[in-house]
């Protein structure tokens, strides 16, 4: 009988310390598959590759939150990168469930991504780069001065500065931060669909506070930005932007939507797609003030003055004083850190930390609320580092 028992209570031990064996070997091929996962190929494309720890970052929370983003706790996140100075050092991709605003069900690393206002943020770089010197005053002029022909139907707006322009404070009757963009009367809707979008700014809307007064988000502006672009080139705004800026950075997987022949505008607002770790470039662009691998593209002057966050009055699209805006871009004061910011809809961000040498890249599909996510990544990113 004892022996019998004794048999049992073997056989058991042995059963227990088989399933507590694979069960440990399960999670090490699952940290294994989790880190080989965001461990970035080298590729033709310009990035140099290292692994997390070459940016201080701790391997241990990096793959924790890389199987919280998994696992869903962050809400259709579906791509996170991470480079330090000018090497690329995180990369993970998560299928989802297609949404309704997107284009494709599955984001890999060649799949081009709908921006949507981070394009704002690249308008800007391009405009510096059209102005080329003497900055400050450039925008401090009025911006029909780059715009002779246009016909306006308030002589108001011949005070609005380049300036007032570029920072949302050109105090122009719009309806964009109170009617939603799934609503048709939306004045950015509306200006997408017009013939000719920048009468439709100038001609048919009257200025309804003092030029530099109030902060008010209107997509106009930027199609604005991209018509004084246009003044001051003597290319077509794509081929512009493909040889100036994307064919440095060795971009070419690319597309900006939304063309009006007549005028040669694109939408400068939010019409452009691009794969993440082409994306990131601009964002290590910005972090290493202008240069890309030695080569400098941006001036290091517009790159300085364009992320200074010069306004604090945006209201609820500030998130409780996160968010100020410079010249079409963010700049998050967080609880330990600052990021300059672009910013898309539904969770598209580019993050620049120059105190961390770090630049962070997220791709979601969060179109109706938690629009926070990204930062809540970005802070567990920067708690991993030199941990």
């Amino acid at each position: 009988m004892m022996n019998n028992l004794f048999k049992k209570y073997i056989l058991l031990l042995v059963l227990l310390l088989t399933l507590l064996t694979i069960s440990s070997w399960t999670v090490a091929q699952e940290d294994d598959l989790v880190r080989e996962n965001f461990a970035p190929p080298l590729l033709d494309d310009g990035w140099q590759v290292a692994d997390v720890g070459f940016a201080g970052l701790n391997q241990k929370l990096m793959e924790q939150l890389t199987r919280e983003i998994i696992a869903g706790e962050f809400r259709r996140i579906q791509a996170v990168l991470v480079a330090h100075k000018e090497y690329l050092v995180y990369e993970y991709y998560w299928t989802r469930p297609k949404h309704e605003m997107e284009e494709s069900i599955k984001l890999g690393r060649q799949s081009p991504h709908r921006i949507r206002s981070i394009t704002k943020s690249i308008t800007s770089l391009l405009l510096g780069l059209a102005l080329r010197s003497d900055f400050e005053q450039a925008v401090q002029r009025p911006v029909l001065d780059y715009l002779p022909d246009q016909q306006s139907r308030d002589p108001k707006i011949k005070s609005i500065s380049l300036e007032n322009v570029l920072t949302m404070t050109a105090g122009l009757l719009w309806n964009e931060m109170d009617v939603p963009y799934t609503d048709s009367r939306n004045d950015s809707n509306l200006q997408e669909q017009s013939s000719d979008p920048i009468s439709y700014l100038l001609a048919r809307r009257p200025v309804r506070d003092e030029p530099g007064s109030r902060w008010y988000y209107n997509s106009g502006l930027t199609m604005l930005t991209g018509a004084v672009i246009n003044s001051l080139i003597d290319k077509p705004f794509f081929d512009f932007a493909k040889e100036k800026l994307f064919d440095p950075l060795k971009i070419k997987n690319f597309a900006w939507s939304g063309e009006w022949p007549d005028s040669g505008l694109v939408d400068a607002a939010g019409g452009l797609r691009m794969n993440a770790r082409d994306l990131l470039k601009i964002g290590s662009l910005v972090l290493n003030k202008g240069q890309w691998q030695g080569q400098q593209i941006i001036p290091s002057k517009w790159v300085e003055l364009s992320t200074r966050r010069l306004r604090d009055d945006l209201r609820t699209w500030g998130a409780d004083g996160l968010y100020g805006y410079g010249y079409q871009w963010w700049h998050g004061r967080h609880d330990k850190f600052d990021a300059i910011t672009a910013l898309g809809y539904g969770g598209q961000r580019i993050f620049i930390l120059p105190e961390h040498d770090l630049a962070v890249v997220v791709f979601a599909a969060n179109y109706e609320g938690d629009w926070l996510k990204p930062e809540a990544i970005l802070n567990r990113i920067v708690s991993a580092q030199n941990l």
